[in-house]
């Protein structure tokens, strides 16, 4: 790997965790001038340390509790063998994207940047409006394209192809596939999944490539040992943003089953 290449990641490790630090930084000051330490302001203004430490609370544990809050897809839980839990997942719809490209790194950053524009309102929503007047501007106004934004589910899947990785955002479920906007972007479809049946392996750590790795292994073995047969490629599931800290995040690793 290139020292450009060491640098780069280096960075993003330190620039992921700037919005608890803030928040830890922030609950500090202010418990600290409620303690008589710290800042003039924040000794001399007690009120305003207590609001700077609530505050950061309240931004520390919207940064690392997101996902209670975060929409997910329901399953069967149909069995739980040497640690690997048999999950079933109904048909779903997904909007999906193929990041060409060899890297794990690489490929979540981008397909988590084109997904993430798709449903943050880079898509087009083309619904005729009801105009009883007549005006033909208002009319044409009316029947504009326009964007919408849907709201962010977990987890965001990734896996392995021959073209690449293939990432997933699964849609809301109160959506129906007729109803969703059309993504601008060429490279993001909608798609729908089929009920399957997956095999399980849930932990907590880095999302670090080596990790998943490690952990994509411990499911394949796991699997063998309790004879259950894996069907297509390993998938990791995601279910925290990249500022959670690592012994918070909830994170899995799937494979289908024969």
């Amino acid at each position: 790997m290139s020292n450009n290449r060491v640098l780069y990641n280096a960075f993003s490790e330190i620039g992921t965790y700037a919005s608890p630090v803030a928040a830890l930084s922030a609950v500090g000051l202010g418990i600290g001038g409620l303690l008589g330490a710290g800042p003039r302001t924040l000794r001399r203004h007690p009120l305003v340390a207590a609001a700077l430490a609530c505050a950061g609370t309240v931004a520390l544990a919207k940064s690392q509790f997101d996902r209670f809050l975060t929409q997910k897809p329901p399953y069967e839980l149909v069995d739980c063998v040497n640690g690997v839990e048999i999950r079933r997942y109904a048909p779903r719809v997904v909007a999906e994207t193929i990041i060409g490209t060899t890297s794990f790194g690489e490929a979540r950053e981008e397909g988590f940047r084109r997904l993430a524009g798709y449903i943050f309102g880079d898509n087009v929503v083309a619904e005729p409006g009801q105009n009883p007047l007549g005006n033909a501007l208002a009319d044409a106004l009316e029947r504009a394209p326009h964007s919408e934004q849907l709201a962010m589910t977990a987890p965001v899947t990734l896996t392995a192809s021959e073209r690449g990785y293939v990432m997933h955002f699964l849609m809301p479920k109160d959506r129906e596939f007729a109803t969703l906007p059309q993504p601008k972007d060429p490279r993001v479809v909608l798609r729908r999944l089929p009920l399957a049946n997956f095999a399980v392996l849930r932990f907590r750590g880095s999302y670090a490539a080596e990790r998943i790795e490690a952990k994509e292994r411990e499911l394949v073995e796991r699997m063998e040992a309790a004879g259950l047969q894996p069907k297509g490629e390993l998938t990791f599931a995601g279910y925290d943003p990249p500022s959670a800290l690592p012994f918070l995040r909830r994170v899995e690793v799937w494979v289908g089953l024969a």
